[in-house]
């Protein structure tokens, strides 16, 4: 019987940092509608909407998501975004957890 994968663990914030600042723990904002993409770049369905809250997780060791930072979507699904500053503060936005 094949194992099964589990899902990552969002973890309380830590000193891990990706490029663009976010860090592990983190748990930042949509600010913009946006609709998924498949892994060959096809527009999908799902469709994500401002004021979701998402969560920073570890990043991957493997080469494909190098670049990339790892996130969990409200619903517990894993999604990837760009680790540059421009491409993923103009997505997204801190949640001040004082406020949350």
């Amino acid at each position: 019987m094949p194992k099964r994968k589990s899902k990552p663990i969002a973890r309380e914030p830590s000193s891990v940092e990706y490029l663009c600042g976010v860090r592990v723990g983190e748990r930042v904002r949509l600010i913009q509608e946006f609709t998924l993409r498949d892994h060959q770049g096809r527009l999908t369905n799902e469709v994500h909407s401002p004021g979701e809250i998402w969560t920073v997780i570890e990043p991957s060791s493997e080469p494909e998501f190098r670049w990339r930072v790892l996130l969990l979507q409200p619903d517990g699904d894993l999604h990837s975004w760009h680790d540059s500053k421009k491409k993923f503060w103009s997505w997204f936005e801190r949640v001040d957890e004082n406020d949350a």
